[in-house]
Parts: structure tokens; sequence; C-alpha cells
């Protein structure tokens, strides 16, 4: 459940209001972000004003911030990653409305109710890095035979020793 802020909302009615929301939702409500993290703080800040431009452009500005959790793709542990994303949106009702938007907002398709939720998780799902990292990686343990040795690569036979041994025969 989201607290202090409501789930669905009229948004024509808010922004024509000039409203502002802050509070905050559990990273229960965002079931796509939850399957391609590992693991998350759990809460997610929301700060959102909503406003009517002069020109009767809807918008949503604001900021999310939230932690989560994913495997580094380059030493396979855990990493923690706080995301922080501006929102930046215009309130659009048609994919040709979209197409007229100002170039500084981003369109989001809403007939009567908006979502926060989701909303709040595109913009985080916008947010992850491509490839998850940790600034700095220890290297990976290899499992060992001798508590403080190096295990030694085994020897391997040279494929070409054969060919040495026809050319000695002629």
């Amino acid at each position: 459940m989201s607290a202090g802020l409501p789930q669905h909302i009229d948004i024509r009615r808010i922004a024509e209001s000039g409203r502002h929301l802050e509070g905050e939702i559990t990273l229960e409500n965002c079931p796509r972000l939850k399957q391609v993290v590992s693991a998350g703080e759990g809460k997610i800040s929301v700060v959102l004003d909503f406003d009517k431009q002069p020109d009767g452009q809807l918008t949503i500005q604001g900021v999310v911030q939230g932690q989560v959790v994913q495997e580094c793709q380059r030493c396979l542990e855990p990493v923690v990653l706080e995301l922080e994303c501006e929102v930046s949106v215009g309130i659009v009702s048609s994919e040709s409305e979209a197409e007229l938007l100002r170039d500084d907002l981003d369109p989001v398709i809403v007939e009567e109710e908006l979502n926060l939720d989701d909303l709040v998780e595109d913009e985080l799902l916008l947010a992850l890095p491509i490839v998850p990292l940790h600034e700095i990686c220890d290297p990976p343990q290899a499992a060992s035979s001798g508590a403080g040795q190096e295990a030694e690569p085994p020897k391997r036979e040279n494929p070409f020793a054969v060919l040495a041994s026809l050319k000695k025969d002629k």
C-alpha cells in the first residue's frame, strides 16, 4: 500500500489544481521491478508536482528515489544501486498528441485515471543500469586444494608432438 500517495488519481482534476504529492510506495507495489532486482529496501520515495501549463498541457515534475540490489555482472556478487530519477512527463490522450509534446517532456498516455505506482515503476525501470557493476570488484576466489597455495594449472601435451616425431622418421 502507498504511504501518503493515492494509487489512482484523476489526472485532470489534480493537475488543474496544481497539487503537490509526497510519500512512499513499497517494492511490493512494483511487480515488474521486483522481477529484475534481487532485493530492495522496500520503500520508494516519491515527490511529484502536478500542473496545467498555460497552453493547457498537463505535466508532472518530480523525483523518485529508491535502493535496490542486483547481481554484479563482473563478480556475480550483490551490488546495491541507489536509484534517483527525475520525472518530467506530459499527459496526453493519444499517440498523435504525444508526437506534438515538447521535447523536454516524456509522454504518458492517460484517458481518465493515472496509476501512480505504474508511473513510478516505469521511471525506476528506466533508471536501472543496463549492466549492473560494482565500481571496483574483488577478483573471484578460486577454489584451492591446499590452504594458502595457488593451484597449478594442469600440464597439457603439445598436440603437434606427434608431427615432430613423424618429421624425425623421414
